[in-house]
């Protein structure tokens, strides 16, 4: 049985009226992988936090504390006032679990829920925290100086929104100058222009998001594949090629950070959802999540009219495609702009948006295998454990299944940062024309010391950083 949590609730303002609070749950448990006991007199903390500002702390929703914790996985029902949740914005849950004063344990990564796609649900995993280790003795003069560690933590990006621009080799042409602007929430702009070619500016809008090991930007438009960059200092991104890899070239592919932001009147074809009230009309863009006011110039005679005959009822939001432009905002509460329609393609009252792009978790992610070394994995049909290979990772306990093209496969792994490692075994039926998938993928998982997550791609690797297998999200199954 769940217990009950105690909700201590932060006010978030001062309302000009009083209201009744309207009570909402986040549910899951809270685990950790190391085989030790919590002490009886231990408390778990929990709270929702808004995150939807990459350079700003988060802002805290609700808190709550269970005590005694038990030991885990320790179910929790966190309550939390949903008028208080704008369905634009992104939240997290977070826990830790104290002691007399001392924190045992605590969540590092960042667990969507609620807004944006994500479940009321969350499994978060927490990682002990280790005492403050001794200073270590200084060297003398005669010693050799420390080397530097084996791997660098990763850079932050902060202080967005920011603006990186470098003009890019071209094979046809004299370069790609690029203007890459991020935003806070996920969100970016992207004009590319191609040398002198006329009509050779392309703009892009979609999301971003780093991938697991928080070194490279992946950034996904609504109808472009995937471009990444790696995260090189606090001022540059450098372009890598389709896989995630350098791009080896005299050559450079770096993007610098500028002073401040550059705006772009961007123009391009925008789907979202369009809703006109007598406050004004609003367009919220599919790929972006970003909320624009709708200038009273342009087309928007001709798009409220389509809105009128396409809604089901007063009020309502309507999906709509559009040919625009998206101006500079002009006052300093607007960040991003302004939509201009030019031209209203089709609308459709019962469409929404998809989620927007994201990074795929590691855990409950359908992965389809889509690659072995450099070979591609074609699909085999449907999307049954019989017909194609593909991995499925549980949090607790810790085990994977899936199949290896005809076999079934299951077992456990390990995880330690950006390292993984495999225990698995499966059956073993006699399948023509697969049996070399089956066994190289396999021995994959046998050779896997490592994994990266870039957007909603998994790579594994060997001991020697060489790519063994790489595989795609699905639908969670």
């Amino acid at each position: 049985m769940i217990r009950k949590i105690a909700l201590m609730v932060f006010a978030m303002g001062m309302l000009a009226s009083e209201a009744v609070a309207q009570t909402a749950y986040v549910t899951g448990t809270v685990f950790y992988r190391e085989r030790i006991a919590l002490p009886a007199t231990a408390i778990l903390e929990m709270s929702l936090e808004d995150v939807s500002r990459a350079d700003a702390p988060a802002t805290s929703i609700s808190t709550a504390r269970l005590e005694p914790t038990g030991q885990p996985p320790i179910r929790f029902e966190l309550p939390y006032d949903f008028t208080k949740i704008d369905a634009s914005h992104r939240y997290a849950v977070r826990a830790r679990i104290i002691d007399g004063g001392r924190v045992l344990f605590a969540s590092t990564e960042t667990m969507l829920v609620v807004t944006q796609g994500h479940p009321g649900r969350a499994d978060v995993l927490v990682r002990m925290i280790q005492p403050p280790a001794p200073p270590a003795p200084r060297p003398s003069s005669a010693a050799a100086p420390a080397a530097p560690p084996a791997s660098a933590p990763p850079i932050a990006l902060t202080n967005l929104p920011a603006t990186f621009t470098g003009t890019l080799p071209c094979a046809d042409c004299p370069g790609i100058r690029y203007q890459l602007n991020l935003f806070p929430d996920d969100s970016f702009f992207l004009r590319t222009t191609y040398g002198d070619r006329p009509g050779g500016v392309k703009d892009i809008l979609g999301s971003w998001t780093l991938s697991s090991d928080r070194r490279v930007v992946v950034l996904k438009g609504s109808n472009d594949a995937p471009e990444m960059f790696s995260i090189r200092d606090a001022q540059t991104l450098r372009k890598l090629d389709a896989d995630g890899r350098e791009i080896k070239s005299m050559a450079s592919y770096d993007l610098h950070r500028g002073p401040r932001l550059q705006p772009l009147d961007i123009r391009t074809t925008v789907r979202g959802s369009f809703r006109s009230a007598g406050d004004g009309a609003e367009f919220v863009e599919c790929s972006t999540g970003q909320r624009w006011p709708v200038a009273t110039e342009g087309a928007l005679r001709d798009l409220e009219v389509t809105y009128r005959q396409t809604r089901k009822q007063p009020g309502d939001a309507v999906m709509v495609t559009l040919e625009g432009r998206v101006a500079p905002a002009t006052e300093a509460s607007r960040a991003t702009g302004m939509l201009v329609v030019e031209r209203v393609v089709r609308a459709a009252a019962s469409e929404s948006c998809e989620p927007r792009f994201a990074g795929a978790p590691l855990e409950n992610t359908y992965w389809r295998l889509t690659r072995l070394g450099s070979t591609a994995v074609p699909a085999l049909g449907g999307r049954g454990a019989r017909s194609e290979a593909a991995l499925v990772f549980s949090v607790e306990p810790r085990t994977v299944s899936g199949a290896t093209g005809c076999n079934r496969l299951s077992g456990g792994y390990t995880l330690d940062g950006s390292a993984i490692s495999f225990g698995t075994a499966g059956t073993m039926a006699a399948c023509p024309g697969t049996t070399q998938l089956e066994t190289t993928f396999r021995n994959a998982l046998r050779d896997a010391r490592a994994y990266r997550i870039l957007g909603r791609v998994l790579d594994l690797f060997n001991d020697k950083g060489e790519s063994l297998a790489r595989l795609e999200a699905r639908d969670s199954r």
